[in-house]
């Protein structure tokens, strides 16, 4: 216990942006300061890139961009306008899941801890992924020796 309550250590949290995990992870802040064990940062992993462009997201909230004009676009590039329908609910799906992520980013935010984003890999987890996220951390929050200097 000695270690776990000395000045140098801090206990980070990881999760997802989903409510389930965000408050799980909350709740596990109550804890440990209630434990009086020090609490460091809250690693988001997995975060999702927005995808689809806030003009576009705005059409599609608006019910201005259909299946006969994104089947107008395709043809229009010399593709198949049958995809129009997929790509419509693709793209209805990753809005809901960003507003998702965006209201859990707020309620995450106001934990009162440092905040570090690790973006979702898409190409899967291998050396080169593994140094991106080192980048992320180190970018984010300093090597070694400039975080305990702090």
């Amino acid at each position: 216990m000695q270690l776990m309550r000395a000045p140098s250590t801090q206990v980070h949290l990881v999760t997802v942006l989903e409510e389930m995990p965000v408050q799980e992870t909350l709740d596990g802040i109550a804890e440990l300061e209630a434990a009086d064990l020090p609490v460091g940062r809250v690693l988001l992993n997995l975060v999702r890139p927005e995808l689809v462009t806030a003009p576009t997201r705005d059409a599609l909230d608006a019910g201005s961009l259909d299946e006969t004009a994104v089947a107008a676009a395709l043809r229009s590039v010399s593709l198949s306008s049958d995809a129009a329908g997929p790509l419509l609910a693709q793209a209805r799906a990753h809005v809901e899941r960003q507003v998702l992520q965006e209201q859990q980013r707020e309620v995450i935010g106001d934990c009162g801890r440092p905040v570090v984003e690790l973006p979702l890999l898409g190409d899967g987890v291998d050396q080169g992924a593994l140094f991106e996220l080192a980048r992320v951390l180190r970018d984010t929050i300093g090597t070694p020796t400039q975080e305990t200097a702090r």
